[in-house]
């Protein structure tokens, strides 16, 4: 309760500035903290917290010469994820596919589930991705299940592409 008490009493601190935002003006911010720590929990004495900062400090001071050499070095190489939903994320990812990708390049993918693929707009999305795809040079291997071959007929059929069927 020593940190939320020091919260409470220094409205300049970091950690009333952060938690300041994150509560409704309507509650107080050390009663959110009071909150936490009552509920079986205990508060670290702030040494605790002090120590922990301290630290922190000093391994990005260790790490600051390595960073200031990457940022020097010019632009680095990032790996990243990105979520798409429904159809129109769908599409916006195999258009960032599309877009990203140069003739020659390939790619993997396992088949969609035979039940999508019954669906008029899912297969007719498939149609015209491969398509532009193969226009453009893109290659593709993949998985399907061989019940597969007949819904996606004139698809895996396409150049640049290359399929392999299995039993489900």
């Amino acid at each position: 309760m020593a940190l939320g008490e020091t919260a409470c009493a220094t409205s300049g601190s970091p950690v009333f500035a952060v938690v300041g935002q994150a509560v409704p003006p309507a509650e107080p911010a050390c009663g959110l903290l009071f909150h936490s720590f009552s509920e079986g929990g205990s508060a670290e004495p702030p040494e605790s917290f002090q120590f922990f900062m301290e630290e922190k400090k000093r391994r990005l001071a260790e790490m600051m010469p390595l960073l200031k050499k990457m940022e020097a070095g010019g632009r680095q190489e990032q790996k990243s994820a990105r979520v798409f939903e429904s159809l129109k994320g769908f599409r916006s990812a195999f258009n960032d596919v599309y877009v990203t990708m140069k003739p020659g390049e390939e790619y993997y993918f396992f088949q969609v589930d035979t039940e999508q693929l019954k669906k008029k707009r899912i297969k007719m999305f498939f149609q015209n991705w491969h398509l532009r795809r193969s226009g453009k040079g893109i290659k593709v291997k993949g998985l399907a299940v061989r019940e597969a071959r007949e819904a996606m007929k004139g698809i895996y059929d396409l150049p640049h592409t290359k399929v392999r069927f299995v039993d489900e």
